[in-house]
């Protein structure tokens, strides 16, 4: 040796326990195998060459050494060696740290199912995972070489564009508005059959940003998901049909069948007319009793399946004339005549719904609020209070009749539920109420104790244009 400097020395000390002198022997104190090693760098060195390696020591602890040798030479003539060392372990530490989290990483991509795709700017696939590469496998690309690292991913796209498939010109569109940022990200599910069997499989493209622009393309096979979701279909288009087929028949059956209940209450009438016996009186009431009983439970039927099978209309309604044109349905049993009804209707804003549902809604609530009136009590009032605004109706229809208890509250809208038998009724007319104020986009709650009446309040949605 001829010279050094200081971080030489040190470094020497480090894996020889003391520094190089001048005139020392380099290689003198390292094993055989590497002393030959160096023997052959220096005639390299001596050779005229210019030339770096790199080398690991064990002594005292692992180090990484980076070593350029440079010819000396004076007036053409080679006279030594210059080395130039300079420690990158921690640079070799970090590489090590790297690949290793690129085998975790890739370890990570090959244990998904889904077939997944690094892809650059330019459409250069960087790396996929073991499931893209059994996929390309399975369907003709056996040594992967069309579909895999280094082939281009947007010219299957361009291929299939040649081949008129306008839709795959679309999803690349898509794509490459990913990378250029215009949309964070894209999903796209599409059927790709394959011979006999049915296939379908979602896409989704996302971007990332490392030393390039970059995007991971991920391709699941849903084919179990779209299976289901055909049959669902299928089924539901089935079960319209019958529904549709059922309502037609539930509606046919009930108008035809009001046709003879109205002329037989028209026969009963003429009966009361001409008659002054009062056991035919009294046969001819019951008679008329049981057929208004039928009739009203026809009118819910047939309400019902209209409410089912028509679409929500837009007209507007004048609230107050129809509560009188309801109220005067009413008109004419003896039962009824002595129930006052108050009426207080604010109609400021016009009020715009599906006129046959409102009256409906209130047709079966006055209907309910006359029904549970005790006929022996005074004071019998139904009380109705609405006020119209800009988005919405608010109604109140109250009684004082007798009350619905508490434990009843939460049944009282299903249907058939009916509170005892002392009161004629079909069970169905609160469910048809409720059914209707739902179409209406309304609500519907009710208060009562079951002792001093019962108040319902209702909220519809006001669709004004």
């Amino acid at each position: 040796m001829i010279t050094s400097n200081k971080p030489f020395d040190q470094l020497t000390k480090e894996i020889h326990g003391k520094s190089l002198c001048k005139g020392d022997y380099v290689l003198k104190g390292i094993n055989a195998e590497r002393a030959e090693r160096f023997l052959t760098y220096y005639q390299r060195a001596f050779n005229a060459e210019i030339f770096t390696v790199i080398e690991r020591s064990d002594r005292p602890t692992e180090f990484w050494l980076e070593i350029s040798f440079y010819p000396i030479q004076i007036d053409d003539k080679i006279i030594g060696t210059a080395c130039h060392s300079r420690d990158i372990t921690e640079r070799i530490k970090s590489e090590h740290l790297l690949r290793k989290s690129e085998v975790f990483n890739l370890g990570i991509l090959d244990s998904l199912s889904a077939h997944i795709a690094v892809i650059k700017e330019n459409g250069e696939i960087i790396t996929v995972n073991e499931s893209w590469k059994k996929y390309a496998r399975e369907n003709g690309d056996s040594r992967l070489k069309y579909t895999c690292e280094s082939s281009n991913y947007f010219k299957a796209f361009d291929n299939a564009m040649k081949n008129g498939d306008a839709e795959a010109g679309k999803v690349l569109v898509q794509i490459k508005k990913v990378l250029a940022g215009q949309v964070s990200d894209f999903y796209y599910e599409y059927p790709c059959h394959y011979k006999k069997q049915q296939r379908w499989f979602s896409m989704l493209v996302r971007k990332f940003e490392n030393d390039e622009t970059l995007i991971v393309i991920s391709h699941q096979d849903i084919t179990p998901r779209k299976l289901v979701e055909n049959q669902l279909l299928l089924n539901n288009a089935s079960l319209q049909k019958t529904n549709h087929e059922l309502d037609r028949f539930v509606y046919s059956v009930s108008h035809d069948l009001r046709s003879p209940l109205t002329s037989m209450l028209g026969l009963a009438n003429l009966i009361e007319t001409e008659s002054n016996e009062p056991d035919t009186l009294l046969h001819i009431g019951m008679i008329r009793s049981s057929i208004s009983r039928l009739d009203n439970f026809i009118r819910n039927i047939l309400h019902y399946s209209r409410n089912n099978r028509t679409d929500v209309a837009n007209e507007y309604i004048a609230v107050k004339d129809t509560v009188y044109e309801i109220i005067a349905l009413f008109n004419g049993p003896k039962e009824y005549e002595d129930i006052a009804f108050e009426v207080s209707i604010s109609e400021e804003i016009p009020f715009y719904s599906d006129k046959y549902r409102f009256a409906t809604i209130l047709e079966n609530l006055i209907s309910n609020a006359i029904k549970y009136h005790k006929k022996e009590k005074d004071g019998r009032f139904i009380r109705i209070k609405g006020k119209s605004h800009k988005n919405a109706l608010e109604l109140e229809i109250e009684d004082n009749g007798s009350g619905i208890a508490r434990i009843y509250h939460s049944k009282i809208f299903d249907m058939f539920f009916r509170i005892g038998n002392t009161i004629n009724g079909s069970g169905i007319g609160l469910y048809i109420v409720r059914e209707s104020i739902e179409k209406l986009e309304g609500t519907i709650t009710l208060t009562s104790d079951g002792k001093t009446g019962t108040k319902f309040n209702i909220t519809l949605k006001n669709s004004q244009p």
